[in-house]
């Protein structure tokens, strides 16, 4: 039988450790800012961007619905990080891609503005002006783009992950344009690809703006791209 002064002791310990808990966690409460704690815990409940990442590629068809959802997402982020760039560039092309294309445009130069190293947000840009026939402004947003140093465009892309849940993009990755050995590779992949395609789409935008395209010229792929 334990005696009655060591049941007194443990008591008084456990008493004591209770009591430095709840202090602990008073002064985390007042300390961490609620909203950065609570965009956390968004990031951490939302759902893997993979359909995102399949459409964007061609590998999905659109369906507005699950658009609209995501779109949701990264409102409420913004909301809680009012300076992520990356949920800006992602609720851009959920915008663009439910028809409003004017809000995307806004999106994405809020985007640029607060990472102007990132290629996709002006290759984006200009993809949007390409297609509205504003060459003069596709051609200012590809060359942006393209004045994007690589090095600091996979930093950028490296830095927005956490806005990027990447579930399975096995399908993506072992695809017949691959097969990619990771994820990184085939982001690299296309980023190489996005850098041509925006220097293709800049010469046509000028010869489009000179009215001097050849006739049945083909458009580059001109999408909306995630990474």
């Amino acid at each position: 039988m334990i005696p009655v002064k060591y049941i007194t002791m443990i008591k008084s310990a456990a008493l004591r450790s209770v009591v430095l808990y709840l202090a602990a966690f008073l002064i985390l409460v007042v300390l961490v800012d609620p909203k950065r704690l609570q965009a956390k815990i968004l990031n951490y409940l939302a759902q893997p961007i993979d359909y995102l990442v399949y459409f964007s590629n061609g590998e999905e068809s659109l369906n507005v619905h699950k658009i609209r959802e995501y779109a949701h997402y990264y409102e409420t982020l913004i909301e809680y990080v009012p300076n992520a760039a990356a949920a800006y560039g992602m609720l851009a092309f959920c915008y663009y891609h439910m028809g409003k294309e004017a809000e995307a445009i806004n999106l994405y130069q809020k985007a640029v503005t607060l990472q102007p190293h990132s290629f996709w947000f002006d290759y984006n840009l200009g993809v949007i002006y390409f297609a509205q026939k504003k060459y003069a402004k596709a051609i200012a947003s590809f060359q942006k783009a393209l004045g994007t140093p690589p090095q600091a465009a996979v930093i950028v892309m490296h830095n927005t992950k956490v806005f990027a849940h990447s579930g399975n993009l096995t399908r993506l990755i072992n695809a017949d344009h691959g097969p990619y050995a990771s994820l990184e590779e085939m982001m690299f992949s296309h980023l190489k690809e996005g850098y041509i395609r925006a220097a293709q789409l800049t010469l046509l935008s000028s010869q489009r703006l000179r009215d001097s395209a050849p006739a049945g010229t083909a458009d580059p792929a001109a999408r909306l791209v995630i990474f």
